[in-house]
């Protein structure tokens, strides 16, 4: 099956207006609202510097990648970018920041 263009398996970085970068896997798209599952958010990244720089290269340093959630619906989609095999390893690779 194939949503938009990107396969059901495929991970994508999500850039949204309302609320910044996402890393996950593609369950519905309907206009600007993508829903995503093993989402996870970029509170901050020190490398990578765009989105689509995120979806090539993935974060690095001392980024603050949020821990995952199982599913989320991320509202007001300005980009979605087909992630490479190594950005997806280098988001997965942090461990979960919180500010608690």
């Amino acid at each position: 099956m194939m949503i938009g263009k990107f396969s059901d398996d495929a991970w994508v970085v999500v850039r949204s207006v309302e609320s910044g970068v996402w890393l996950g896997q593609i369950v519905a798209w309907d206009g600007a609202i993508v829903t995503l599952t093993g989402a996870r958010r970029a509170h901050y990244w020190a490398r990578g510097g765009s989105c689509s720089g995120l979806a090539v290269n993935g974060p690095g340093g001392d980024s603050r990648i949020c821990p995952p959630v199982d599913i989320t619906a991320v509202l007001g989609v300005c980009e979605v970018n087909l992630a490479s095999p190594q950005a997806v390893k280098a988001w997965l690779a942090y461990k979960p920041w919180s500010e608690a």
